[in-house]
């Protein structure tokens, strides 16, 4: 069978299972409206009224919509935007540093992010930063999964409304706030947060007037620790380790993000309303986000050809891989006479900064049958990133490890890791990335509503219009200062900048437990001196041409759509057909590099040339760098059709159907074809980076079924089946070549042997792959049992699953051929289960949300079979319990993580872990107010 025919069966049994489920006896009574918008504003208090606000804007809605609602003013169960996303059924998020740093709808990542319906992202990105929004911004939030015309266009997976409160949504003044600690067990601090909210509205002779203060700050200080494991390479011989057959033996250490960062945000709204059916408005939203860290590195390249002693195997570890086969080592020492692993130390100190600052000026009208709105909306997002760098060694050292315990390595020096007189001097190590992005855009929109008795109900049109400019300098990294005065690796740090250049770190789950490093203050407050010491300028580095690009892109989109309304076999159907036309032309302006290789005399005689001598040997032109700057043109046109049906076979029951095409623009750095490169050093592979200016939209076409259950006096279930047909779907790419070995020579960097032979570098870039798909299905339901007598009649349940399944084709890397696989950061099994209770002032909810095992990337640079890196399998469990002393007084107190669950990472087999990063479990007490 061909893959296209495979498709359009599977396509075919998605809708047959939901088109079955419709064709059951069933009658109608009333028909749902066609909008949310009303319902959108409703100003509820309490978890079972939140709950049933978006239950009515998930009914009322053409498009396949689930909501989250507050529970009151400035109140959600959540830290940020990005945590409350995780409770909708079938959106999958990652974490970093404690932190939702990624989102996915249906297995994608391509998400466009609006606030209050107009387009926001972070800097040079296409989607929003949500660990920068705290939660008490939200007046609720909207998660598509089906396209409409009048959505804005680059989203395949879907796209996420933010909504913030506005002065009009409340009857009058209004004053909220909340003040929050929230402790956390790996740092061991508490973490203070505060809101304010104000609003009120006044009738004056020239109309109504509201306006609206909201300000929120968030104080956290946090530590990350990861214990890594990169094994296998390639298995030691047996003639190095006299055992009877070859060996891997892993390169251990760990990592722990440390620091403290800070997210202010404020955001304004100001409604004046002359007359009805006529209203003005102005949004003004800041969100800021300052970071402090370090991410401290303590390791020993244990894999490199050393001795090896007390050596134990892995139990069934004998295994054949990708070049070579061995046995995984269980326990062993390594180091002796005839050399010690190489054993390290480095900090890698930032101070981050990011301002987002988005503006909207916009006005409705509303006559007879004719609305008419439109905005002006202005985005500026600013990321600045400044990086140091020493790393210290320890010479001599003999290693101790075991390559599995509780699923990850543990390793112990033989000397103490704290005493500061054993550590010396290594490279600097110096960069810096500023990215900026700005949109200016318009839009414009006109609805005329026949009315119900007609079959076509209304019909809608809009343009819209968006400048956009990225742009990002950089210096990707080079070891500026390799070598210190007296020698590499020769100097104690101690005897150069003293004690207070030291800091005490936690070694990890496992390991020594504390080590010394660098100081992450004393890198970021005296980088004068540190240059200075190194010989460098103390100005710094600057921006290398390479990394450096800007990409203005200008899009022009027009759309219109009709809704309708009919009956098919005694049922009735609402829906709306349209289509979005969409025109983007993009200039990319940058710098490419080539490399020059060094021309040496090589004739075994003096040569003259323009009356230079230059004897047998000599360089004649040293290697260098040319630097061409390129200006790249392209553009792109889309026609996106969209049709969707609500079929209403009972009072209580219907059935959505959609289909639409969607699309989703490459990232702008992604677009940049520049190389960049970090050198190798003795520490580490070298590292680049190239953009492909190549890359194409992604394009993907939808087909969704649901079948909605609303019980009588609030709760519902519903199944819901998907499938996306993708094609261009961009991937990352890695290949590894050579670097040059007269720089790795007179550098000290090996050019041969296991992992030490690191005179290479590792070029990071993306392809845009072949024809996949994406499939799944989705069942949740919600339901408060007040049908149980007394105190038994506040309890409540709500759940979700999502089963996903991918497939799509995975370029090879390295000289591996194309493979067809599975999609990245996508688990086949999601789960959310939620037990409430709401009842006499109590509002109580204990969350589990389970993710299954997932690919995090192919390919990952070692010998394992398969070359994937697997997750394992996680289920966080949060409690949060809020007492009403009044009705303007809550008290609260929410836990997160009861479990202790925490991220496990593999490469191919279990036999090969590679991290284990710890997360925290929090615990946090709060007091909300509220008056009007």
């Amino acid at each position: 069978m061909s893959k296209t025919s495979q498709d359009a069966k599977r396509t075919v049994s998605i809708f047959a299972l939901m088109v079955g489920a419709l064709s059951a006896p069933a009658c109608y009574a009333q028909a749902a409206g066609d909008s949310s918008s009303s319902l959108e504003t409703v100003v509820v208090t309490g978890l079972r009224s939140s709950l049933n606000a978006a239950e009515q804007i998930k009914r009322a809605n053409l498009n396949v919509v689930d909501s989250i609602v507050p529970e009151d003013v400035g109140k959600l169960p959540d830290a940020t935007v990005g945590d409350a996303l995780q409770r909708i059924p079938g959106v999958q998020v990652t974490r970093n540093n404690d932190q939702v740093t990624g989102v996915n709808i249906r297995g994608l990542p391509n998400v466009v992010t609006t606030l209050n319906g107009d387009e926001i992202f972070t800097t040079t990105g296409r989607t929003y930063s949500f660990q920068n929004l705290p939660s008490e911004v939200l007046a609720g939030l909207n998660v598509y999964k089906t396209a409409s015309a009048d959505q804005i266009e680059g989203g395949i997976a879907g796209l996420i409304d933010v909504r913030t409160h506005r002065p009009f949504d409340f009857d009058g003044f209004q004053m909220a706030g909340s003040v929050t600690g929230t402790y956390g067990t790996v740092i061991d601090k508490v973490n203070p947060k505060g809101n304010f909210l104000i609003s009120d509205r006044w009738k004056t002779s020239a109309g109504e007037f509201g306006a609206l203060l909201n300000v929120t700050d968030n104080y956290d200080w946090f530590e990350y620790p990861i214990v890594w494991e990169d094994t296998p390479h390639l298995a030691k011989s047996t003639a190095l380790t006299g055992l009877s057959q070859p060996v891997y033996v892993p390169f251990m250490g760990s990592v722990t993000t440390l620091g403290h960062r800070s997210y202010p945000e404020a955001n304004l709204s100001l409604q004046f309303r002359p007359m009805d059916g006529v209203e003005f408005y102005a949004d003004l939203i800041y969100s800021g986000w300052t970071q402090r860290s370090g991410d401290v590195n303590f390791f020993s390249v244990t894999s490199d050809d050393l001795p090896l002693s007390d050596v134990t195997l892995a139990k069934d570890g004998c295994v054949t891989l990708q070049y070579d086969s061995g046995c995984m080592v269980q326990t062993a020492t390594v180091g002796g006479a005839g050399g010690h692993p190489y054993t390290a130390t480095s900090t890698q100190a930032h101070d981050f900064k990011q301002n987002d600052l988005h503006g909207t000026v916009g006005a409705k009208v509303d006559h007879g049958p004719w609305s008419v709105d439109t905005a002006f909306s202005i985005t500026t997002s600013a990321y600045h990133d400044t990086r140091e760098i020493i790393d210290m060694n320890v010479p001599n050292e003999v290693v101790t490890l075991n390559s599995n315990v509780n699923g990850h390595g543990v390793w112990h020096l033989s000397i103490p890791a704290t005493d500061k007189d054993l550590f010396y001097l290594q490279s600097l190590n110096e960069s810096f990335n500023i990215n900026h992005g700005t949109q200016v855009s318009w839009s414009g929109h006109a609805k005329y509503d026949f009315g119900d008795s007609s079959f076509i109900t209304s019909v809608e049109g809009g343009l819209r219009y968006a400048d956009r400019k990225a742009n990002a300098q950089a210096v990707a990294g080079g070891d500026v200062g390799f070598s210190v005065p007296a020698g590499n690796g020769n100097v104690k740090a101690s005897s150069v900048f003293g004690n207070d250049f030291f800091q005490m770190f936690h070694g990890g789950d496992g390991n020594d437990a504390t080590f010394i490093g660098p100081s992450i203050n004393y890198l970021m407050d005296h980088v004068g001196d540190i240059r200075t010491y190194y010989g460098e300028a103390v100005s710094g580095p600057t921006a290398d041409p390479a990394n450096s690009f800007r990409d203005d892109e200008n899009t022009e989109a027009v759309w219109a759509q009709a809704q309708y309304h009919t009956e098919f076999i005694g049922l009735p159907i609402d829906g709306q057909i349209g289509f979005r036309y969409v025109n983007t032309s993009r200039r990319l302006t940058g710098t490419s590099i080539t490399s020059i290789p060094a021309v040496t005399n090589d004739s075994g005689a003096p040569v003259v040339l323009g009356g230079t001598t230059y004897p047998a040997g000599a360089t004649i032109v040293a290697s260098h760098n040319e630097y061409t700057p390129f200006a790249t043109p392209s553009s792109s046109q889309d026609f996106l059709p969209n049709i969707s049906a609500i079929v209403h076979l009972s009072d209580d029951l219907q059935a959505h159907l959609s289909f639409g095409k969607t699309m989703t623009r490459p990232d702008f750095a992604a677009l940049n074809p520049s190389l960049s490169t970090t050198p190798p050093t003795v520490n580490r592979e070298g590292a680049g980076s190239q953009g492909n200016a190549e890359l194409s939209p992604t394009r993907s076409t939808a087909y969704d079924v649901s079948l909605e259950y609303y019980l009588p006096g609030g709760g519902m279930a519903s199944i819901a089946g998907f499938y996306h047909d993708v094609s261009g779907y961009v991937l990352p790419v890695s290949y590894t070549r050579l670097y040059d070995t007269d720089y790795c020579t007179a550098n000290g960097i090996p050019t041969s042997g296991g992992i030490s032979g690191q005179c290479t570098i590792r070029i990071a870039t993306s392809e845009s792959s072949g024809k996949g798909y994406i499939e799944g299905m989705e069942l949740s339901a919600q339901k408060f049992f007040d049908f149980l007598p007394g105190a038994w009649s506040g309890l409540g349940v709500q759940a979700n699953y999502t089963w996903i399944q991918s497939h799509a084709p995975i370029p090879g890397q390295n000289g591996n051929a194309t493979r067809d696989g599975d999609l990245t950061q996508v688990s086949k099994n999601n789960a959310s289960v939620m037990l409430m209770y709401e009842k006499y002032g109590l509002s109580m909810r204990l969350a589990a949300t389970y993710r299954s095992k997932y690919i995090e990337g192919y390919y990952p640079g070692n010998n394992a079979f398969p070359p994937i890196d697997y997750v394992k399998p996680t289920t966080y469990v949060d409690l949060g319990v809020n007492y009403n002393v009044s009705d303007q007084v809550m008290v609260s107190f929410d836990a997160t993580n009861l479990l202790g669950a925490y991220y496990n990472s593999y490469s191919g087999t279990t036999l090969f872990p590679r991290d284990i990063r710890t997360v925290n479990k929090t615990y946090s007490l709060g007091l909300h107010y509220r008056f009007n």
